[in-house]
This record gives C-alpha cells, sequence and structure tokens, in this order.
C-alpha cells in the first residue's frame, strides 16, 4: 500500500493497475460526461476513463468526471498495486483481511479471502464467496463469476469502495491533480 503521490517525472513509464480507495463512501451526485446531467450513484460512478484524453494540457469531454474523481479521492487515499507480495502461493493477487494476501485490508466487512484480481491482457475480479459480497458498478459478483474491469470501474469489497485504474490512467490522474493544484 503506498499514499497517493504527485508524479516528478513525466517521462516515468506508467506502474501496475492499482485500486485506489474513495475518500467519501456516501452517495454522490457527479456529471455525466455525455450530457452534463447529474446521475445519482452509490458512493462513486463509473468513469470513461478512455475518454479522458491529455493533449496540449487541455482535457476533451470526460473532465467533469476526472474533476469529480479527484474530489473523491483524498490527498491522503490509499492506493494498492494490484501485484504478487503476499505468502500465498497462488498465481493470483489475492485480497482479503489474511495477512497472507497480496493486498490485506482490515476490516470486519471483508472476508479472510475476499476475492482475486487474476492479471493477464484484461484483468479480471471474482469473488471468493465472500460474507459481505464483492461489486463492480453497482453489479454483484457472485463466483464463479469473472468480471473484466475497465479503467475506471468502482469496485465495492464489503463496505470499502475503489476505484480500478489502469497505471496509465493512474499517472494521468496524478498529472491532472498536480496541475490542478498548480
Amino acid at each position: 500500500m503506498t499514499r497517493l503521490r504527485r508524479p516528478t517525472d513525466a517521462g516515468v513509464p506508467a506502474g501496475p493497475p492499482v485500486l485506489v480507495e474513495a475518500a467519501v463512501q456516501d452517495d454522490s451526485l457527479l456529471p455525466n460526461a455525455e450530457d452534463g446531467a447529474l446521475m445519482k450513484r452509490w458512493g462513486t460512478t463509473l468513469l470513461d476513463v478512455n475518454a479522458i484524453k491529455a493533449s496540449g494540457g487541455t482535457i476533451d469531454k470526460g473532465r467533469e468526471q476526472i474533476m469529480a474523481l479527484q474530489d473523491l479521492i483524498a490527498d491522503d487515499s490509499q492506493v494498492f498495486e494490484l501485484r504478487k507480495s503476499g505468502t500465498n502461493h497462488a498465481r493470483h493477487v489475492c485480497i482479503g483481511r489474511a495477512k497472507r494476501n497480496d493486498i490485506v485490508l482490515i476490516d470486519d466487512t471483508i472476508s479472510s479471502l475476499h476475492a482475486t484480481f487474476i492479471g493477464g491482457e484484461v484483468q479480471v475480479l471474482n469473488d471468493n464467496r465472500s460474507s459481505n459480497g464483492t461489486w463492480v458498478n453497482q453489479q454483484p459478483v457472485k463466483a464463479p463469476m469473472e468480471v473484466p474491469l475497465r479503467s475506471g470501474d468502482c469496485i465495492r469489497l464489503g463496505r470499502r469502495v475503489f476505484y480500478y485504474l489502469s497505471g496509465e490512467h493512474m499517472h494521468l490522474l496524478l498529472k491532472l491533480r498536480r496541475k490542478r493544484s498548480g
């Protein structure tokens, strides 16, 4: 786990995909990228981060969404890299309350081995029959279902809410935040 930090070098390559914890877990009103209408969501919203492009320091129509995402992610939000680091022998990244997981979340709504991220060309999430459930964009994930993830997806594990971001999009978010803070 690391804390959100600002990039210092534009030439730094993007890292692995990450989970960024939402700072506010309550319902929020966020703008829809297509028509600007406010959409009621359950603490976070699905972002089409692929629609957000930086060109010459300007941002296209996804600007309102990325700014809303920045407001939902605090400067001290936890960032979890989706990398193998635990003492388990699983081939994939395991997340849960037990110390053997690659990502350990100390929370009574998180199961011992709550969910698994399966890497590859497309990152996939599956629930390991957790007690309090796993959701992607408000849709429950039930074992043995495997849900392919897109950068910007909202993931709820128990009562914890995260955004899944590719390494490239995390880097873009940090660059935009740096620019916004001056």
